[in-house]
């Protein structure tokens, strides 16, 4: 109920012209309510069945009222994206029609890939409002960041997620519970705020900062926090914008942060050390079916996850390696055709583990699901996005976003987070951002 009055009042403020609100609620529709409400009281049985079903109908319904400002305006979708989509759609006809997948499985797997049609939501935003509204949803970000580590502490799951087994316990020093459903725009939160600390101290801005490391921290994700240090640090390099007072501050707060650092990541440090010298030798996971399962690090199952799926991509026709072998996922009759061992364990599934969907991997999703060409593509849409956004760095947003997109390319073999809607919704809005910023300036 929630998610559908969260729907209504943003296309109140749409027709209201209230540009910043609006904003604000089609995150709120697109996260769940960042996460905060439980995802009963956003779904909608049996239309939405999830929180990203919200921004399918609002992608459509600005589609069909605002199509004409979307043909007419400049540079809505990337080359990138536009043949991204274009392959998509004839992967979509070819998987029902040649590859006999059914046409709900298929359309199902199609329809997640959409959300990089994004950009047209925001044609007809002003970009004074864009930017606007990026104060709001990092605000809202360190209030789920702050729920985050509650719940870390407490070993109770406070946010919600749709992630299957999102916690475990972490035997570390610390002794806090290890949970997988971080708020989704907590890096680049992380990133916005450091920004403009490094710019100018407020006490405000690094309470935030503290909170939002910290629910880094606890998520006990050492590639997340590698990514978001290093980015700072070139953010840092980009401003050149820095006194002694400041740098005195950016130490202390280094400082600060060392310890708690050492004490928390200390065991993840050591199995990182371990997972680096296991997997010195790549050769030694050419063939998965030599591991089980059941014993080998994280990193490790993540490499074997993606190569066992490699593998079987690599030895059928050529189509298929090419173009994967169509629109599927576990709950297509084709999975009975597969018999990987590396995945997540699902309770009723027809396999033992997981054939197709994973909450790890996203190149192992789309070896499968697109092919070798796909995979092209797919990097292609992100390396433009970043050129783009990298050629208007003068501006503060597009040099975040350059950060941010590398951080999501480094951290892919981790998550299937840089294909989330919540995640695509955001760097399209940059996109459109960073558009009209190079428009004003012509």
């Amino acid at each position: 109920m929630i998610g559908l009055v969260v729907f209504i009042i943003y296309w109140v403020c749409i027709y209201r012209k209230k540009q910043e609100i609006a904003l604000l609620f089609l995150f709120l529709q697109v996260t769940g309510c960042f996460q905060i409400v439980p995802l009963g009281l956003i779904t909608l049985d049996p239309i939405i069945t999830k929180p990203f079903d919200w921004l399918s109908i609002t992608l459509i319904l600005h589609l069909a009222i605002f199509f004409v400002k979307i043909i007419n305006s400049k540079r809505t979708l990337t080359l990138a994206v536009k043949i991204f989509l274009l392959y998509l759609v004839c992967l979509l006809v070819y998987s029902v029609t040649i590859l006999r997948i059914e046409p709900k499985v298929s359309i199902s797997v199609f329809r997640s890939y959409l959300f990089f049609l994004s950009p047209v939501i925001f044609v007809d935003y002003s970009a004074h409002h864009i930017q606007k509204s990026f104060k709001l949803i990092c605000l809202f970000t360190v209030i789920a960041s702050f729920i985050f580590i509650l719940q870390s502490v407490a070993g109770t799951a406070l946010l919600a997620t749709s992630q299957v087994g999102d916690s475990a316990i972490s035997a570390g020093a610390s002794g806090l519970s290890r949970f997988y459903n971080l708020p989704y725009y907590a890096v680049f939160a992380a990133l916005f705020y450091g920004n403009q600390i490094l710019k100018k101290f407020n006490f405000l801005t690094f309470i935030y900062i503290g909170i939002l490391f910290g629910a880094i921290l606890v998520s006990f994700n050492r590639n997340t926090l590698v990514v978001t240090i290093i980015s700072l640090i070139a953010i840092f390099f980009h401003n050149r914008k820095f006194n002694v007072k400041n740098l005195i501050l950016v130490i202390i707060i280094a400082a600060i942060f060392i310890v708690p650092v050492a004490i928390l990541q200390s065991d993840r440090v050591n199995s990182g050390t371990s997972d680096i010298q296991a997997i010195t030798n790549l050769s030694r996971y050419s063939d998965p079916s030599n591991f089980n399962p059941t014993t080998v690090s994280t990193t490790e199952y993540r490499i074997l996850h993606f190569k066992e799926r490699y593998n079987y991509i690599r030895q059928q026709p050529i189509s298929a390696q090419m173009f994967g072998i169509g629109l599927v996922n576990d709950q297509s009759y084709i999975i009975n055709s597969f018999n990987f061992r590396f995945g997540v364990a699902v309770a009723g599934s027809k396999k033992d583990v997981s054939q197709v969907d994973t909450g790890d991997i996203v190149w192992s999703l789309l070896i499968m699901q697109t092919g070798i060409i796909g995979i092209l593509l797919f990097l292609g849409i992100f390396f433009s996005y970043i050129l783009f956004f990298f050629r208007y760095r003068v501006n503060d947003i597009p040099f975040i976003a350059v950060m941010y997109m590398g951080s999501l390319l480094a951290t892919s073999f981790f998550s299937v987070e840089i294909i989330s809607a919540p995640v695509v919704l955001l760097f399209s809005m940059i996109y459109i951002l960073t558009v009209k910023l190079s428009l004003q300036h012509l």
